[in-house]
């Protein structure tokens, strides 16, 4: 139930280009949301850390937080939103607590969480 299928993450460079140019995006102080709302496809997820945010080991750190944060929220959000989760340069020293609480923030923003409106 709290599973994070492999299926349901994005991998290659024309799902994440699809999300990009079609979805529209969402931003916080730490993290950047491209959301795009399928009629037809269940939800998919990809995490995206860039360079400026730190060496490898910071970067796999957090994109270890933000699996976890969206593993722990994804029965909250519309199953039809595929996204995109960006981390910015303040996650670096951030705790789960902090990353869960500026992604529901920036669902909200999105109205993707399940009872928002504008599904």
């Amino acid at each position: 139930m709290y599973e994070l299928p492999k299926k349901i993450i994005l991998k290659n460079k024309f799902a994440f280009h699809r999300v990009y140019s079609k979805g529209r995006s969402y931003a916080n102080q730490s993290l950047i949301i491209h959301v795009l709302k399928n009629n037809d496809i269940k939800g998919r997820i990809g995490f995206a850390v860039g360079k400026k945010v730190g060496n490898a080991v910071v970067r796999n750190r957090i994109k270890r937080l933000l699996r976890e944060t969206y593993r722990l929220n994804r029965l909250e959000i519309q199953p039809n939103v595929s996204m995109i989760l960006i981390a910015r340069k303040s996650l670096k020293n951030a705790k789960l607590n902090d990353v869960i609480r500026d992604f529901k923030d920036i669902c909200r923003k999105a109205k993707i969480l399940i009872g928002s409106q504008g599904r």
